[in-house]
């Protein structure tokens, strides 16, 4: 139920981004932090994205699509593959495929980036891991990210199987890449 609910939203996301009133958003000047900048700043800001990734457990590489919802907010609805670095516990897969929603805050340089990453694998620790991060992205498109994922392990007791509780990993991250 609870990916059906994720990938309704997750669609849901794009209907209304395309259904967003351009008029609206097309102003000559906009003010960000007291100074007036040029809509033209906004508007042509690179929508695709593709960086390499790497903290402590894999190396993945990704691609996002960003969408503008406002002056200040975006959507980027991104997709990768991970290459397990072969520690135990969690490299159970040493491919995973997973889709990375996220909601980026922020000017045209500075965003504070927050979002899930989703694999539909089987494993014992967690098909969703919320993530909060930095992204520094400079004028000709290069991006720095920082984040942190909060992997969630689900467990059982061996003695009373019906008992569950779940334990969370912080694991930081660290990325560059290109928008274009």
């Amino acid at each position: 139920m609870k990916v059906l609910v994720f990938i309704i939203g997750f669609l849901l996301s794009f209907i209304s981004y395309s259904q967003l009133n351009q008029d609206s958003i097309n102003q000559s000047k906009t003010h960000y932090n007291n100074i007036i900048v040029p809509d033209s700043i906004f508007q042509k800001a690179p929508r695709h994205a593709i960086y390499g990734e790497f903290n402590v457990l894999y190396l993945y590489g990704v691609y996002e699509r960003l969408y503008r919802l406002n002056k200040t907010v975006q959507f980027s609805a991104g997709a990768g593959i991970g290459l397990g670095l072969g520690y135990s516990g969690y490299g159970e897969y040493p491919l995973i495929i997973f889709l990375k929603p996220s909601f980026l805050v922020g000017g045209p340089k500075h965003n504070l980036e927050f979002g899930t990453f989703f694999t539909p694998q089987r494993r014992s620790w967690g098909k969703f891991s919320p993530h909060l991060g930095y992204r520094l992205v400079k004028p000709g498109g290069f991006i720095f990210r920082a984040e942190i994922v909060l992997i969630m392990q689900f467990e059982k007791d061996e003695i009373y199987p019906h008992d569950e509780w779940v334990d969370i990993f912080p694991l930081p991250g660290i990325a560059i890449g290109k928008t274009f």
